[in-house]
């Protein structure tokens, strides 16, 4: 190796360290994100009445070549086989002759708002009224669908179009699948109190919500099970971070032993789980913790199930808005003296606006939330919304991280180190949700029965 080589060789690295400091200086020399006043806007808005009649689907998601497993930032491991398949389930859910919701349950850590779109846009053909897309928030799955660069360097990796491609096509046959199976049906709620499943991972001994919520629906005519929908709040990160085995975690695995037992497919929902991590069983030390996860919890769907009662469901309403967010925040766990670069480039990469959907079945309020709301802020939006039959979906349609209640924020506790956002965030969630309430219930609000996929904000 000559000296003039190695003579150009430290010139190149110095120049790359001089165009490093340069950009961190020009990131960090002032506050560059500007002010983002609080607006809301309304997109959609649909109410139906008449009989239900629901339909169910799933289809495989086939995890292309070279993907890489997706959960969290690098190293990561290129997938290398499944040790579980992952799905794409999906609800048809219709009222009356006006209105038909979709619902996507996916084995994925999250749902983009592109790919959401997408599904939404390529279902149009089914007579879909809306669709919700959300993610079991699996930390094993396939990656590689997200094209935003903080999601791909944080959690997804690189970007793969037919990764994409492949996931939005199975999601719209499984919505396929549930539209040619609707049938009349009948809907039952069991809420039940589960000890000792899971915990609160940010505060020793702090509050948790234990209560699994399982929303049945049985065809009118047979009695047989048509779809199990069921919520746990509980991070699916229970398979080893080396492993480069695909695993649909104890989300995934739940619905399957379900869908054995009942018959139908069963939906996860992911709730109010910014904070809470799951406690397998600890009866054998030999089986996988996901397996012995989902044994325990699809035993106590079937136990909420056998005492599920009536739920009368003769109306339909959906309302779906866009929120403008708050300025980005680095993380606290981002050096100091990398706080004003970090912020400045999460404004850059991240999105502006969040969307939001309210759905009320009958007396059932359906929530989807773009992010991890913790259980302070699932509680606010309780508490805001009212009523006992109340299921969040998250991580559906965009990811906005951490949603840590505005007191946490403050006194830095829960997951307020890992928040992307200023703490008004959960306020301005909570006053977005309230906003759909009040269209819903404004009987002189415009209304809009079509297919709104991919509604231009602006």
């Amino acid at each position: 190796m000559s000296a003039e080589f190695l003579k150009q060789s430290r010139a190149r690295r110095v120049a790359c360290v001089v165009s490093a400091l340069i950009v961190l200086s020009v990131l960090g020399w002032r506050d560059w994100r500007g002010e983002r006043p609080e607006a809301f806007e309304l997109l959609q808005l649909v109410r139906a009445q008449g009989a239900l009649q629901v339909g169910a689907g799933k289809a495989a998601l086939m995890p292309i070549s070279g993907v890489d497993k997706a959960g969290y930032p690098p190293r990561r491991p290129r997938a290398d086989g499944q040790a579980t398949p992952l799905f794409a389930r999906a609800l048809a859910l219709r009222v009356g002759d006006a209105a038909t919701l979709g619902l996507v349950s996916l084995d994925l850590l999250e749902v983009s708002e592109e790919l959401a779109d997408e599904i939404d846009r390529g279902a149009r053909s089914l007579g879909l009224s809306a669709v919700l897309v959300t993610a079991t928030h699996t930390h094993s799955s396939l990656g590689g669908y997200d094209r935003n660069l903080a999601v791909r360097a944080a959690a997804l990796g690189h970007f793969d179009a037919a990764q994409q491609r492949e996931i939005m096509t199975r999601s719209i046959e499984a919505l396929a699948q549930a539209c040619a199976r609707v049938e009349p049906a009948r809907a039952r709620w069991s809420t039940r109190p589960l000890q000792g499943l899971n915990r609160n991972r940010a505060q020793a001994d702090g509050p948790i919500d234990r209560d699994l919520r399982v929303l049945a629906f049985d065809a009118e005519a047979s009695g047989a099970a048509i779809a199990t929908l069921f919520s746990f709040d509980a991070h699916p990160t229970l398979v080893a971070r080396h492993s480069a085995q695909l695993d649909a975690d104890f989300p995934g695995r739940t619905s399957e032993l379900i869908e054995v037992s009942t018959g139908a497919p069963a939906l996860f929902f992911q709730g109010a789980a910014g904070d809470a991590g799951a406690l397998p069983p600890k009866e054998d030390a030999q089986l996988p913790k996901t397996a012995l996860m989902a044994a325990r919890l699809s035993e106590e769907v079937s136990h909420a199930l056998a005492l599920a009662t009536p739920l009368p469901i003769d109306a339909l309403a959906i309302a779906r808005g866009r929120l403008a967010l708050p300025k980005a925040q680095a993380p606290a766990t981002v050096p100091r003296f990398l706080q004003r670069p970090a912020a400045n480039l999460l404004q850059a990469v991240l999105m502006e606006r969040a969307p939001l959907a309210l759905i009320r079945l009958g007396p059932l309020t359906l929530v989807a939330i773009p992010g991890e709301p913790t259980f302070f802020t699932g509680q606010n939006l309780r508490q805001a919304l009212g009523g006992e039959h109340v299921i969040f979906a998250g991580l559906a349609h965009g990811y906005v991280g951490y949603v840590e209640s505005a007191v946490r924020r403050e006194q830095g506790l829960g997951e307020s180190r890992r928040a992307l956002w200023a703490p008004e965030l959960e306020a301005r969630l909570i006053d977005g949700v309230e906003q759909l309430l009040t269209a819903l219930d404004a009987p002189d609000t415009p209304l809009s029965n079509t297919p709104s996929a991919g509604a231009d904000p602006t």
